[in-house]
């Protein structure tokens, strides 16, 4: 049925998984879309970024408007060696209705860098480009980095897996966004949902074959019992991007997953540790693709899912550069919405 009618049937997927979240009292809000570009350049209302720099979009004003909410340069980095990956927020931070809780300037985020090794302010080695490090400052003005995710910890090794696209869910998320959810293992430092630059192979013991392998279209979940120097966890795949019929490989190049069914089950099934989950993501392309949903192309935003174990895409619903937005003006290497469930959060 899905390889028939692919568009109407995600259409009726997302309808689903959005009424799962209503369902469980957590109505989400969009606010606005995070961005960082892979070059250079300037939005069409005049704001001026590069490749260290995070943009945000105000949907919530009339006219929508860009502007920087992470200047790489005023925070250490360089256009050089920093460009951004990928990237995502911690959104209980960023956003918050109740005034009290959130200090002026406070924000927290998680970033990943294109370079294959570079030094980053405050960390004492060379951050790989298949880690993450932890951003963090109280007021925009004091700051420092950490590293939060040692991917040669859990084999992400060749250049084939740097991370290219990845959605951080901290501990604190799983109250808010899945309050029923039974994850197959206790994943007590978190949740990284993770797109790799291309092909990857990683070790995975708890499953029948003890490994996983595909491409960087596929979206790999792991399963953090530590995080830091000493990383470990577990790895299980959500989304099987050759069952959406994507083309070519490894084509995804961000990532951002706003809903989740609370029902993990089959881990590590006969399947090779695909995760019987209904899972939906917002994503970003690096160059023109097609998938049984539709096809587009860099700097357009896509929705995939997987419901009941049919695959597949929808979109594009958003034009970056030809659309009634202010056209960025260039080409988006990493993207997160702002969805957090805002009344909800601690």
């Amino acid at each position: 049925m899905l390889a028939n009618k692919p568009k109407l049937v995600l259409q009726l997927i997302l309808i689903s998984a959005f009424l799962l979240v209503f369902a469980a009292g957590c109505e989400p809000d969009v606010l606005g879309l995070f961005v960082s570009m892979s070059d250079e350049g300037t939005t069409e209302d005049g704001v001026v970024y590069d490749e260290n720099d995070i943009l945000f979009l105000d949907e919530e004003s009339d006219p929508a408007f860009w502007s920087t909410v992470f200047d790489g340069e005023a925070y250490g980095l360089n256009d050089e060696k920093h460009a951004i990956g990928a990237f995502s927020f911690n959104e209980t931070i960023f956003y918050n209705p109740d005034a009290a809780v959130n200090e002026p300037g406070e924000m927290e985020l998680y970033l990943s860098f294109q370079a294959n090794r570079a030094w980053v302010p405050g960390i004492s080695d060379r951050v790989q480009g298949q880690d993450i490090v932890h951003f963090y400052t109280p007021d925009g003005i004091e700051y420092n980095y950490d590293l939060i995710f040692d991917g040669s910890d859990v084999d992400l090794t060749n250049g084939t897996e740097k991370i290219d696209g990845f959605s951080f869910w901290p501990p604190e998320y799983y109250d808010l966004f899945v309050p029923d959810v039974d994850l197959p293992y206790d994943c007590s430092a978190g949740v990284i949902f993770i797109s790799t630059r291309g092909s990857y192979r990683v070790s995975a013991d708890h499953l029948p074959n003890g490994h996983l392998k595909g491409n960087g279209s596929d979206l790999l979940a792991f399963c953090a019992t530590n995080l830091g120097w000493d990383t470990a966890g577990f790895w299980f795949r959500v989304f099987e991007s050759s069952q959406a019929e994507i083309f070519p490989r490894s084509v995804i190049t961000a990532v951002d997953v706003f809903a989740l069914d609370p029902n993990w089950v089959n881990a590590g099934g006969p399947d090779g540790g695909n995760l019987d989950v209904d899972l939906y993501f917002f994503f970003a392309v690096r160059n023109a693709f097609t998938s049984n949903g539709g096809s587009g192309g860099p700097s357009q935003l896509f929705v995939g899912g997987v419901e009941d174990g049919n695959y597949g895409t929808v979109g594009p619903i958003i034009d970056f550069n030809d659309s009634d937005l202010p056209a960025l003006n260039g080409t988006i290497t990493a993207m997160s919405m702002l969805d957090f469930i805002g009344p909800d959060a601690p």
